[in-house]
């Protein structure tokens, strides 16, 4: 009973903030949606009862997001395999096959939990799944709202295990095959980078444009992996086709070699992933590959593994006046997830400098060298930082490393 009544608030709640910041044509076709659902769900029910009673449970993985379908299975499995899981029940995912996020991915995680893809079976489904019988929630892995994530904490519980997602031999020997076609040498490293822009899907980017970056922010760390000696490829939407003119920076993304199984060989085999909130660095998290988030927005919204790390956004109120760290956390600002609410609150959001970011890849270099980054100083900020971080904040017990530049430059906002 109390899942279902979890699930049910979850579902409330995530209706009520997107109607919040929808058109009327939209919160129509959705009640329309509902009601033919409910009609189906209602006829289907015995069938559900029983399928439920025998230990079915479909996971709600939201598997058009790559994001989601990445962190919730990988939340999932490491969830089960420590034994937090009842392994008695029988746990399946069921999608539509051409909203598939990534087709490679979806393979690398039917060889841990079986995967239906058939079009009529996953309808049916979406039908006897509408209520609260023969699911397995998994909202609060990621998506969770005015509460932690509980992806933090697995992360920190399985510790230095190895990653379940994996690379098959073939996939491995095809992507360094095309390595050498977009000009890496043989054994050389090279960094992911992901500016989530406007470009991205016009609807998503209504919703969450202020999520938005601009990729000319991330030269100079470009620049600066070209000097030490990596590569860095473009990642992301592979439909516009855009060419970055940028030193040091091969335009993967828009290339004849981007496909669903390269995109995930690439955030696999980096040196670490350079991105920023958008979805896609969650495909390196799940191979166990550092990741840098710039421009974090909301505040509590930080890469889930030790090792990771991250900058945020800047936020100011309608007199300009920059909004300090204790400000957010102890309003509701710190759960802002939709651009239209910044804007009805009259909040200007800005994004992280060129140097910002360069300071943060010098960082995770060094990190990753072997030196030490941290001084007692920081250590104090970062302590002052997570006291105010409370059991209801999304990023509660996270072990990540906010930039120590960034979080000296910003220190006086933990005041």
């Amino acid at each position: 009973m109390k899942s279902i009544k979890n699930d049910f608030v979850n579902r409330i709640k995530r209706y009520r903030l997107r109607a919040s910041n929808a058109t009327f044509g939209w919160i129509f076709i959705q009640i329309i949606k509902r009601i033919i659902f409910l009609f189906c769900f209602l006829i289907l029910l015995p069938l559900t009862l029983i399928l439920h009673s025998l230990g079915f449970r479909r996971l709600n993985v939201k598997t058009s997001k790559i994001g989601h379908l990445a962190a919730e299975v990988d939340c999932f499995l490491k969830l089960f395999h420590m034994g937090h899981v009842d392994k008695n029940k029988k746990y399946f995912i069921s999608c539509n096959y051409k909203k598939i996020s990534n087709k490679k991915l979806l393979q690398i995680w039917s060889k841990s939990i079986y995967i239906n893809t058939n079009f009529f079976i996953n309808l049916v489904l979406d039908y006897m799944t509408f209520g609260p019988f023969m699911k397995y929630d998994v909202t609060d892995y990621v998506l969770s709202t005015a509460k932690s994530s509980m992806y933090y904490q697995v992360n920190i519980d399985w510790a230095k295990r190895p990653s379940i997602a994996s690379l098959d031999y073939e996939t491995i020997k095809s992507g360094n095959s095309v390595l050498k076609k977009l000009g890496i040498p043989e054994g050389s490293w090279y960094v992911c980078v992901h500016a989530r822009e406007n470009d991205e899907s016009f609807a998503d980017n209504e919703v969450h444009h202020y999520r938005n970056c601009s990729i000319d922010t991330f030269v100079d760390a470009i620049g600066e992996i070209k000097k030490r000696g990596g590569y860095c490829l473009m990642m992301g939407s592979r439909k516009l086709k855009i060419n970055y003119n940028i030193d040091g920076l091969i335009n993967y993304s828009s290339s004849e070699f981007a496909n669903d199984e390269l995109d995930i060989f690439l955030c696999a085999t980096c040196k670490f992933f350079l991105g920023n909130t958008s979805g896609l660095f969650l495909a390196s998290s799940i191979f166990h590959v550092p990741v840098i988030q710039t421009n974090t927005i909301p505040l509590t919204g930080l890469p889930f593994r030790i090792g990771d790390f991250a900058i945020f956004k800047e936020l100011y109120d309608e007199n300009s006046r920059e909004l300090t760290y204790k400000e957010i956390l102890k309003s509701d600002i710190v759960d802002f997830r939709y651009s239209s609410i910044y804007d009805k609150y009259k909040l200007i959001i800005k994004d992280n400098n060129s140097v910002d970011i360069q300071n943060v890849v010098i960082e995770m270099l060094e990190f990753l060298d072997g030196k030490n980054i941290f001084t007692d100083e920081y250590f104090i900020l970062l302590n002052k930082f997570k006291s105010m971080i409370k059991t209801n904040h999304y990023c509660y017990n996270f072990e990540t490393y906010i930039s120590p530049k960034f979080l000296k430059n910003k220190s006086y906002l933990l005041s």
